[in-house]
């Protein structure tokens, strides 16, 4: 009945929190790029958008799902975020059997308490992204490991990595701790009467699953990189602008850019696709240009600045800027991703380059199959797992490759793996979970230094309780060195990647999954210690008591169904775009169009709230601006005397003005 009590009581917070929370610039940017078409003119949103992994913003299973839901369900924040809220119903779920089959009712109840009580990672939960619904899966994957449960184990951890990249690092160290460690837990680890059975397949494995897993990989892959812009620098024409009319000098102040797919402004003269040609020179010299010559490959095409098929014309404080149009261009791709690229070079082309990639890839996952196989049937024979046991450890291990490799290739390719640090583990990873589960509280200005000392002294007093209790009562303490295993290879993943390919230190939310491990390690601590004797059961019930008292202090201080420690500045995207809009119907008739203009932290939101503002239509412009602006969102410290303040947002510290 507590137990109830307690998943009803946050679950009716975390949706709360989902239906209130204004949506977050990351929420925001994900559901313009692959969730909903036609939001922004540079991201059509189709049905293969979830498979661009051009940037990092792509948490490939919640970005499915969502797609999904809003598919079902609409657009609402509640809609966008039902996978995450999917995933702390699974985070509830399993957490809640998993404590009950290895602790004690009391210690069971407290060990809920504080898997639940660090507000950092409730956030994460009613949020469209792909944290909380991959620790709801590892919460599952933990679950089916001590249950002895080998196959449902690889499944929901292969699953928690589709969800969120950076849980490649858990589902090493679940492998790596059923091979040293073995697969499930003997019955003496558990309760009595809850003993679990370890299932371990002796089959070897059948051909046609091979056969599936080669067809899956090749349209996964296939799909994958016919998203890709930088697939081959051949599908692209060269494009070269020439201006007659203005003199040699009057030249020097014209800027010719490329527009990307994106529309982003880059020299004309850098390789890849161009969704335009922008000009930028003086109107007066603009009045002197005769014809505009583009070559696109071997097509020539001479204009007048003034035919408005082929250039779109602005004017901005004496600076005219053309836009080339739809008349200017090769012929169009017939795929969808590539449709709006004026210099494409053929669809023969590409379709020849997506199947040599995906050839490659399969190539490549082949060779890796055989290594993991040999690598198997070594480790069978030195008595580290069965022949069965290996055959499903290289199943998952070949899905999650397929599945994983592509989409990592192309992020580390393109350097899009860079949210992270770079001066070590413990100031990088450990420090920013410990300062953001403070989540913006200062109790002390050593706080983070004294709340790491605490996690280093627990780790100590396990490896002592475990090193003088291990003749006596190895088992009982096997739980609580799982988990302290696992904190310690997901580690010594982490640095290895550091020195082998670069890669930066897990930070923050990307490093999120050590939250659960640590605090399953405590209460397993906490349960050992019990069961160890009459002291050992009073110094564990205090360390669980205080740990809860100063937990659920500490969240009565920083509940909140307004705002998330990461995206604070999104806070007052959703009531500012709310207040815009009765202002403009108070002052303008019904279907009036308005250009709200806003710094670029705050873009993403306002533009997904400016297409469900109906029927007032918010145009959104982002700084600096290439129009004139009726309404201006931006940081308080950004208002100037130009502006003149309509409404103040206190928790991003920013308003809502009109300009002079």
């Amino acid at each position: 009945m507590a137990e109830a009590a307690i998943c009803l009581g946050f679950a009716a917070f975390v949706v709360a929190r989902a239906i209130r929370v204004s949506l977050t610039y990351d929420e925001a940017a994900a559901y313009i790029r692959y969730i909903a078409p036609n939001v922004l003119p540079e991201f059509d949103a189709g049905p293969l958008a979830i498979f661009n992994f051009e940037v990092a913003t792509n948490h490939f299973l919640s970005t499915a799902l969502t797609k999904l839901a809003v598919l079902v369900a609409g657009s609402s924040e509640l809609a966008l975020r039902l996978p995450a809220l999917a995933g702390y119903a699974m985070h509830l779920w399993f957490s809640t059997r998993l404590l009950r089959r290895l602790t004690s009712p009391a210690i069971a109840v407290a060990g809920l308490l504080l898997l639940n009580l660090n507000p950092y990672l409730l956030d994460f939960f009613a949020l469209s992204r792909g944290y909380g619904l991959s620790i709801g899966l590892m919460m599952g994957a933990l679950y089916y490991f001590f249950s002895g449960r080998l196959t449902r184990t690889l499944f929901f951890a292969s699953a928690a990595v589709l969800a969120n990249f950076s849980m490649l690092n858990v589902y090493v160290a679940i492998i790596l701790v059923v091979t040293f460690l073995k697969a499930g837990l003997p019955s003496t680890a558990l309760r009595p009467g809850k003993a679990g059975t370890t299932e371990v397949s002796t089959r070897a494995p059948r051909r046609g699953a091979f056969i599936v897993l080669a067809v899956v990989a090749a349209i996964f892959a296939s799909l994958v990189f016919s998203q890709d812009p930088g697939l081959s620098l051949s599908l692209y024409h060269p494009v070269k602008v020439t201006l007659e009319g203005p003199t040699a000098d009057e030249q020097r102040s014209v800027r010719v850019w490329r527009v990307d797919l994106r529309g982003r402004s880059t020299r004309v003269t850098d390789p890849g696709p161009f969704r335009a040609v922008r000009i930028q020179m003086p109107a007066a010299t603009a009045d002197k240009v005769r014809s505009i010559d583009v070559v696109v490959g071997n097509r020539a095409l001479s204009t007048r600045p003034n035919d408005t098929r082929a250039w779109i014309t602005r004017e901005i404080d004496g600076i005219r800027e053309l836009e080339s149009g739809p008349l200017i261009s090769a012929r169009r791709s017939r795929f969808r991703a590539f449709t709006p690229v004026m210099n494409w070079t053929g669809d023969a082309r590409y379709a020849a380059g997506v199947a040599n990639a995906t050839t490659i890839a399969l190539v490549a996952l082949a060779l890796f199959g055989i290594v993991v196989n040999l690598i198997g049937r070594l480790l069978a024979r030195a008595g580290l797992g069965t022949s069965g046991q290996w055959s499903t450890i290289s199943s998952s291990v070949l899905w999650v490759a397929a599945l994983a490799g592509p989409p990592l290739y192309l992020l580390r390719r393109d350097a899009q793996l860079y949210f992270g640090g770079t001066r070590g583990l413990v100031p990088d990873t450990f420090y920013s979970l410990i300062e953001n589960s403070f989540y913006g509280r200062v109790y002390s200005a050593s706080q983070t230094h004294i709340a790491f000392a605490v996690i280093v002294a627990s780790v100590a007093a396990f490896a002592l309780f475990a090193l003088i209790t291990y003749r006596r009562m190895p088992a009982r303490a096997r739980p609580a060195m799982h988990m302290l295993a696992l904190v310690a290879i997901v580690s010594a993943s982490v640095v290895t990647q550091r020195w082998l390919f670069g890669t930066v230190y897990l930070v923050g939310r990307t490093a999120l999954f050590y939250v659960p491990l640590y605090l399953l390690f405590v209460v397993f601590f906490c349960q050992s210690l019990s069961e160890s004797g009459r002291i050992g059961r009073l110094l564990g019930g205090a360390l669980l008591i205080a740990a809860v008292s100063l937990s659920a202090y500490h969240c009565a201080r920083t509940f909140n169904l307004q705002y998330t420690l990461d995206w604070r500045d999104d806070a007052g995207t959703k009531p500012m775009m709310a207040d815009l809009k009765h202002v403009v119907a108070d002052e303008r008739p019904a279907g009036a169009r308005v250009v709200l203009g806003v710094e670029w932290m705050y873009a993403p939101a306002a533009v997904y709230y400016s297409h469900r503002q109906v029927p007032v239509d918010i145009d959104v412009a982002v700084a600096p601006y290439s129009r004139r602006v009726d309404f201006l969102y931006v940081a308080k410290r950004h208002a100037g005397a130009a502006m003149s303040i309509i409404q103040t947002y206190p928790i991003p510290n920013a308003v809502l003005a009109r300009p002079k």
